[in-house]
């Protein structure tokens, strides 16, 4: 596995610039690298045409941090937003009149630098930082602000160890590479996150596993940031900025843009707005070593077919079962089901499936009390000839240990992935089940609903998953206040899946939960309270009044 550590500067001098390995020029396609931008002319109209320069240190800042994500054997993304000012501008302004369709005299409406930024990264063997393995400067785009992302290409033959380490603005992070496919891996560790609804109160679940050190890679599967407009800047705690629903890049920039799916009425609608800038390649895999290959899907924007908008619940729901529709694209659909029949030809152990809806079909009446849409339409639930399909390739080609990941729903719930009127399913053993499902939901659903096993919606936390080749174990961790900054957890279930199942092991979360409603005959609901401080290590039963800041509990 490789994985290594990382300095991250505001490079200055020009000589040693590389302009290549920018992936901002980049060709989209890895066969067809002549559609990439000529780099030669580039560095001319930047540096020489433009007499342009860089910038100096003390004039940019990582105004979004510094992130990293999609790791392979012998690479990991850096994203980053190096800028020359601290604020956002708003070049969003809109062009009216009798501008020419393709004007190029854009000074009028926005003032951009006439200098690149170029950055400059350098690579370390775990934290020592005399064992250096990478140093390279790269360049990014003139503008006002920039967004580069870079993949740093790694000699897989080098002994890595086990840190890759981050510094920018003073801030240290981390990221790892990933094993090779052929390594055999004995574990993994993943943490799952989502909905991180940022007026409800402290993103305390991030600085908790930080703490903890306790995973080693992390899946947001939907909801990265909400575009609504909440609260108002000043007055509330933690309101939505800016104080407007979002639409624009400068929108997004401004409430820390980067997100893979939108789960709101205003990205169903398509009202007036074009999304194109929003749409990212979420659609990749990976294989994790022998042990596991993590499929991620676009169940949001790719090609899906017509789905709610308030309106028209009722149609889309009529129209549900219609062979013709998909949740993902027949384009996308077909690449899933190749993935996993790859996984499973491959021998990888188990495959982990990144969505942003829920997959499990789940009766809603018993809260919602709408007997004419007993379902989400919106999610696996209102596109059943996609949902089947999946299934029936997991049958068919005797798929086993797959599981499925969801976010949108805002809370927690576990459930056997159960092909019904298909396959039998027996709720008190599990038999019959294809799968498991990991994702979020609403307490009246465990007596409505047999394959749904466990529920949970008044914490807010995450989830660890524990992969090894016998077993999978999800490990539910709460916070019990998010109202104020805090390290406190608590143990809310586990539940283990053992390897060629296919189902969640019985009894269910060993036969206790910390919180929710658990599947009759199941398990008991203890109710302890007993949380730890990961700070203090200390141990005690919490009593706090309120989870969320109150003022955002009506959103």
């Amino acid at each position: 596995m490789l994985t290594q550590g990382i300095v991250l500067v505001v490079y200055t001098a020009v000589a040693a610039a590389s302009w290549n390995g920018t992936i901002n020029y980049g060709s989209p396609s890895s066969r067809h690298t002549a559609l990439g931008i000529n780099m030669h002319k580039v560095k001319r109209r930047m540096l020489v045409k433009r007499d342009g320069s860089y910038h100096h240190t003390m004039d940019v800042r990582f105004t979004h941090g510094v992130a990293s994500g999609d790791p392979f054997a012998e690479s990991v993304m850096l994203w980053m937003r190096a800028s020359p000012v601290l604020q956002n501008d708003a070049f969003n302004v809109t062009v009216k009149g009798a501008e020419p369709c393709f004007s190029h005299d854009t000074e009028r409406y926005i003032k951009a630098s006439k200098s690149p930024i170029c950055v400059d990264w350098k690579v370390f063997t775990g934290l020592n930082t005399s064992d250096q393995v990478i140093s390279t400067a790269r360049p990014t785009p003139r503008l006002i602000s920039t967004t580069p992302s870079r993949r740093g290409s790694l000699d897989k033959s080098d002994p890595w160890t086990d840190l890759m380490q981050i510094e920018a603005d003073g801030l240290i992070g981390r990221t790892k590479t990933a094993p090779a496919p052929d390594d055999d891996v004995s574990s993994l560790r993943l943490g799952v996150f989502s909905c991180a609804n940022y007026p409800l109160g402290y993103f305390n679940a991030y600085g908790n596993v930080a703490r903890k050190d306790s995973i080693d890679y992390a899946l947001h599967p939907g909801d990265y940031i909400y575009e609504d407009e909440v609260g108002v800047p000043g007055e509330d705690e933690r309101a939505m900025v800016p104080a407007k629903e979002i639409v624009t890049l400068y929108d997004y920039r401004t409430r820390i843009a980067h997100t893979m799916d939108n789960m709101e009425e205003s990205f169903n609608e398509f009202g007036g707005i074009s999304f194109d800038e929003r749409k990212m390649n979420a659609v990749r895999a990976f294989q994790m070593g022998k042990l596991l290959d993590l499929v991620m899907l676009d169940t949001r924007s790719y090609d899906r077919s017509i789905t709610r908008v308030g309106w028209n619940d009722k149609y889309v729901y009529d129209i549900s079962n219609d062979a013709g529709r998909s949740i993902m694209g027949s384009h996308q659909e077909n690449w899933f089901f190749r993935q996993l029949s790859s996984s499973q030809d491959r021998g990888a152990v188990c495959r982990i499936i990144g969505n942003q809806m829920i997959f499990s079909h789940i009766n809603r009446t018993g809260e919602e009390g709408d007997r004419d849409i007993p379902v989400d339409v919106d999610a696996w639930d209102g596109f059943v000839a996609s949902h089947n399909r999946t299934l029936k390739h997991l049958h068919d080609n005797i798929i086993t240990n797959t599981i499925m990941l969801a976010g949108d729903s805002h809370q927690n719930w576990v459930s056997d992935l159960v092909w019904q009127d298909a396959i039998p399913h027996d709720p008190v053993t599990g038999a019959g089940a294809i799968g498991v499902e990991f994702a979020t939901m609403s307490a009246a659903f465990v007596r409505d609903n047999d394959a749904l096993l466990w529920q949970e919606g008044y914490y807010r936390g995450y989830t660890e998953l524990h992969i090894s080749r016998n077993q999978l174990e999800a490990r539910y961790w709460g916070c019990p206040t998010i109202a104020t900054r805090n390290a406190l957890k608590i143990s809310l279930a586990n539940f283990t899946v053992a390897a060629g199942a296919n189902h969640i092991a019985r009894p269910v979360a060993t036969g206790a939960v910390e919180a929710g409603a658990i599947a009759d005959g199941q398990g008991e609901l203890r109710g302890t309270n007993l949380t730890k401080d990961l700070e203090t290590g200390e141990w005690f039963v919490h009593d706090f009044d309120t989870m969320c800041l109150e003022w955002a509990l009506g959103w």
